[in-house]
């Protein structure tokens, strides 16, 4: 086990796949971890236990970390240090999070380096890190498809956070996806705009390079209004790609 941190660290994030990620890195250091699915578990946690830090998604369902954040300050008095964790790349996100009562932003998917250098510098300790390689995957055209360094690296030998990882991504993803192109049927692009936002830093953690721009374009696209036929194109491409992933990593594990 590397250095430990000794400290009790509250992830809030309602993607499974983010607090697997953040609790596999930081399980390496001997932290004590509490997960939320919501701001509103988040802040009733918060009122019956000590937390040394607190990792606070921005966009959560119930109550989201912004009006968490708020009640942390302004009801439960708690100076805790509060790290926004945004996948969010929209002017003036990071402003809000300060306005909130926030401490810090990290922005997803992030390397285990940057999510350690930031705890440490608000609860003052300095572990190492070690970086390793990882496999890609290409398709039939020979173009990358995904790339597992970035969970490699943080799995550090732990076969089952990969397993368990792609299989979220296989049971979530392609389903978020139809869900999605429903909704842009529907011409509901706020939905359009949650999910792209939802899946997002699951497509960046399994290096789906390919399709990281246009995951992007599509959260700001639908959120501008933009239901064209730019927008049908771009979530066309995402399914195909999306399939493509799903199917290699099936194969793979057969």
């Amino acid at each position: 086990m590397k250095t430990a941190l000794q400290k009790k660290i509250f992830i809030v994030d309602d993607n499974e796949m983010n607090r697997l990620v953040a609790t596999t890195i930081l399980q390496e250091y001997g932290v004590l971890l509490t997960e939320a699915a919501n701001g509103e578990d988040a802040t009733r946690l918060m009122g019956e236990q000590h937390f040394d830090l607190v990792l606070m998604d921005i966009q959560m369902p119930v109550m989201n970390g912004l009006d968490a954040t708020r009640h942390i300050r302004n009801e439960l008095k708690s100076a805790v240090p509060v790290i926004a964790l945004t996948a969010n790349a929209i002017r003036g996100e990071n402003e809000k999070c300060f306005a909130a009562g926030m401490n810090d932003y990290l922005s997803k998917p992030f390397e285990e380096s940057q999510l350690i250098e930031i705890i440490s510098r608000w609860i003052d300790t300095k572990p190492g890190v070690k970086i390793k390689e990882a496999a890609t995957s290409v398709n039939n055209n020979g173009t990358p498809l995904y790339n597992l360094t970035k969970l490699t690296d943080i799995a550090k030998g732990n076969e089952n956070f990969i397993t368990k990882m792609l299989q979220l991504f296989v049971e979530q993803v392609p389903a978020s996806v139809k869900e999605m192109k429903q909704a842009l049927a529907a011409s509901d692009l706020s939905t359009v705009k949650s999910i792209a936002h939802r899946i997002k830093p699951s497509i960046d953690s399994l290096g789906i390079d390919c399709i990281k721009e246009d995951i992007r374009n599509i959260e700001i696209r639908a959120a501008a209004l933009l239901a064209d036929g730019q927008l049908e194109k771009l979530i066309s491409k995402l399914d195909t790609v999306v399939s493509e992933v799903v199917l290699d990593v099936e194969n793979k594990n057969k």
